[in-house]
Parts: structure tokens; C-alpha cells; sequence
């Protein structure tokens, strides 16, 4: 469960660390790079993301899951429910610690009392509804973040 928390994580700070924009073309830093390809192998999004080619392609595994409906955050809120039901220890609450500190209780309630299939909080369905996610709004709150 941790490393799943870690991982997500992960992705949101390289993410919203690496890009810069003209327009609207955006471009990636050959640093950003290199972090996107070491987290994708240390995590194992390789399973399902070919990030060899000039995009990020799906493989076969990785083909199947999205035909079932399954997109990154989704598998990773099976992988956390999965090692939730055994798991215990300092390593959940240093988790549970990251969930908080990271906001994701704003619009996530882990209690599983959410709404939706995502466990969404009001908040969370409201912005769920705008089609807006974990990633685009961790960069929206980290941007508020950098103004103060």
C-alpha cells in the first residue's frame, strides 16, 4: 500500500515538476525524462506502458486493462484496497501521513464512505463531474502552492 501511495505520488511531483509551456505546446526537460523512465521501471507502469517510442504506447497488458475500463489511478485503487486488507504497520501510517500532507482527503475518503467508485467526497464528485483528476488538480493546487 505504501508503495502504491508512493508511487502516485511520484508521478504527480515529476509531473508537475518537469513541464513547461509555450502556448500550447508543451515540453519536457531531458532531466524530466529520465525521471519519468526510471519511476515508470521502479514502479512497474512498464507492465502496461511502452515508453520506448516517441509516445507513451499501451502493451498488450496494458491494452487489455484499458479495455476493461481501467486507467492507472483505478489499478492502483484496486492494488491499495488488495494490500489494505493485510496490511498494518508503520508503513500505513507514514501512507496515511503522505494522503493527508498531499491533500488527496480533499476530494478521497478512505473510510469508504465516497461517493462514486472512487470513494469521492462532495468535492470529489464535483470536480470528477468537470472531468478533471488526481494529476490536473495536485498541479492546480501545487501552482496556488507557489503564488503564496
Amino acid at each position: 500500500m505504501v508503495r502504491c501511495f508512493a508511487l502516485i505520488i511520484s508521478l504527480v511531483f515529476i509531473v508537475s515538476s518537469g513541464l513547461s509551456y509555450a502556448g500550447d505546446k508543451i515540453s519536457y526537460s531531458p532531466e524530466y525524462m529520465k525521471q519519468v523512465h526510471q519511476t515508470f521501471e521502479k514502479y512497474g507502469c512498464v507492465s502496461c506502458h511502452d515508453i520506448s517510442g516517441a509516445g507513451m504506447e499501451f502493451s498488450k497488458s496494458g491494452k487489455t486493462a484499458a479495455n476493461k475500463g481501467y486507467g492507472c489511478i483505478g489499478l492502483q485503487t484496486i492494488i491499495i484496497t488488495a494490500g489494505a486488507k493485510n496490511m498494518d504497520g508503520p508503513g500505513i501510517s507514514t501512507a496515511k501521513k503522505a494522503f493527508h500532507g498531499q491533500r488527496c482527503d480533499e476530494c478521497h475518503d478512505i473510510s469508504g464512505k465516497g461517493k462514486e467508485g472512487k470513494n469521492l467526497t462532495d468535492i470529489g464528485v464535483d470536480i470528477y463531474g468537470k472531468k478533471l483528476g488526481c494529476v490536473s488538480m495536485y498541479t492546480a493546487i501545487t501552482a496556488e502552492k507557489s503564488k503564496k
